[in-house]
């Protein structure tokens, strides 16, 4: 069947990342810190930028009406409020754009809420009551949880397929390309689904190479009239749909394709899965590498890892840098006291930054240390990068401090270390260093991979663990009876 097309077609979405075993719950000032418009507004905050939105928005043209678009950093739970403000406004802009051809959704697909586990599922079954019976295609990140109730209530579904996330765009356009197919042909629920009960570490799940670079390949090998994606899930989420995902798109009338193409990539899913291996060290071998190291190195802060909801407060390596001496090393720390104590001094002044200097778990310091005020920023940057390449990013109030070889950047608002204009808009060069580091896991290859000859992944403390068995707390985990599998987990010590 095809359906001649008059209308136009509407883009809307909520995007959050939540760590159940973050230190912060996500408010309502998260999202409208980072992005919380509708209408022409969702338009001009994505024009040019290197999105989801930006590319279903190119994809699908001037027609195209925009509903509620609203994003938070990854951070801990999101608060009730927030997600019902949320769900609310969702639901009340789609109303106002009246009706439409379909809708294209901007999720993440591992969002949770107090109250509300399953925060995306609630969304598109608001999405449903107003739009009707036109087809709603998602576009989750590779990082989804996604729940048969939520993708039972799609047409369609995307997910990016890189790790570092170098292809939102790409999913935008193509999201947009399905839900202008799914009009047309009047298809609809075409999803096949599967969950694995399989937890693997970030540090696993790079897609240039490895593991997850076999399941990318063997997905993107499907028959015409399919489209497959595999998300290796988001571990730090206490819920019973955290696992890998195998999602199939049923595009034609045989279903036969779909059915037996989901139950190869299942079968492709267990070849795979003892080969997710952790590369983590802890502290003192860290340290112990790297003082053996030439060239440029990245060290990276794995339990503080700002893109999967930790705080960015934590110290944990900055006795290890401070130890280096004159050695040039860099490190960046959410720390609004530490902004507040360098804008009081003024350049020149001097900073205290106390021992036990971080929260709980995350102390790093056994006896205080002075900086040096070298700069301050209002810490706005705009990327230039793959990952929401062309935005404007805001730290906060950011100071520069500086004790011997190392850098210390203080910023006021937690920000992954996705860009290298984090660093440059602050008047520093990562050339300059020999250390650098990143709160993160593989995120921050995209923009640092080709400055250092060398990475060594730290097992620190803090809620984004280099080994997610460590961060399990309740009986969420394999609800439905399942034996989870760790991958890479055994004997790591």
């Amino acid at each position: 069947m095809s359906t001649r097309l008059d209308g136009s077609f509407a883009i809307a979405g909520v995007w959050q990342e939540t760590n159940t075993y973050g230190p912060n719950e996500t408010t309502l000032a998260d999202f409208e810190r980072f992005e919380l418009v509708a209408g022409e507004h969702v338009a001009a905050a994505h024009a040019g930028v290197q999105s989801v939105i930006g590319g279903a928005m190119e994809e699908l043209g001037s027609s195209v009406r925009f509903g509620l678009s609203a994003a938070a950093w990854p951070s801990g739970l999101v608060t009730r409020k927030a997600a019902e403000t949320l769900i609310s406004r969702f639901e009340c802009e789609l109303q106002r754009l009246g009706p439409t051809q379909g809708l294209v959704v901007n999720l993440h697909g591992a969002m949770a809420a107090e109250g509300v586990p399953d925060v995306e599922a609630e969304l598109i079954e608001a999405a449903r009551e107003v739009v009707g019976d036109v087809p709603i295609v998602a576009v989750l990140d590779f990082h989804a949880n996604p729940s048969e109730r939520l993708l039972g209530s799609l047409d369609g579904a995307v997910a990016y397929t890189t790790f570092p996330h170098v292809d939102m765009f790409e999913r935008g356009v193509e999201a947009g390309q399905l839900v202008r197919v799914l009009a047309q042909t009047g298809r609809r629920r075409g999803i096949r689904f599967i969950k694995k009960p399989i937890l693997t570490s970030p540090l696993s799940q790079g897609t240039a190479d490895g593991p997850m670079n076999e399941l990318m390949r063997a997905a993107a090998a499907a028959p015409p009239g399919v489209r497959a994606f595999i998300t290796p899930g988001f571990p730090y989420s206490d819920v019973s749909r955290a696992g890998m995902s195998i999602i199939v798109n049923q595009l034609d009338d045989d279903d036969s394709k779909a059915r037996s193409f989901v139950r190869l990539l299942e079968s492709t899913v267990a070849d795979h899965v003892e080969e997710f291996g952790i590369p983590a060290v802890g502290l003192a071998t860290a340290f112990e590498r790297l003082r053996g190291c030439t060239g440029r190195t990245m060290l990276v802060d794995v339990g503080d890892n700002i893109g999967g909801g930790s705080s960015g407060e934590s110290t944990a390596l900055l006795a290890g840098l401070l130890s280096l001496g004159d050695r040039r090393s860099i490190l960046t720390i959410c720390s609004p006291r530490l902004v507040a104590a360098a804008v009081d001094e003024g350049v020149g002044g001097m900073v205290h930054v106390p021992s036990g200097a971080g929260s709980g778990e995350h102390q790093g310091l056994q006896s205080s240390v002075d900086f040096t005020v070298e700069r301050l920023a209002d810490g706005r940057y705009q990327a230039a990068g793959h990952w929401m390449g062309g935005r404007v990013f805001e730290m906060g109030p950011t100071a520069v401090l500086a004790r011997e070889g190392l850098r210390l950047i203080a910023t006021t608002v937690a920000t992954p270390p996705f860009h290298l204009e984090q660093l440059t808009s602050l008047g520093q060069d990562p050339e300059a260093f020999d250390v650098l580091t990143a709160k993160g896991a593989l995120a921050w290859q995209d923009a640092y991979r080709d400055l250092v000859d060398q990475t060594i992944y730290v097992d620190t403390p803090g809620p984004t663990a280099a080994f997610p068995e460590d961060m399990l707390r309740t009986q969420s985990f394999g609800a439905d009876g399942a034996d989870w599998v760790f991958p890479g987990g055994t004997g790591r010590r």
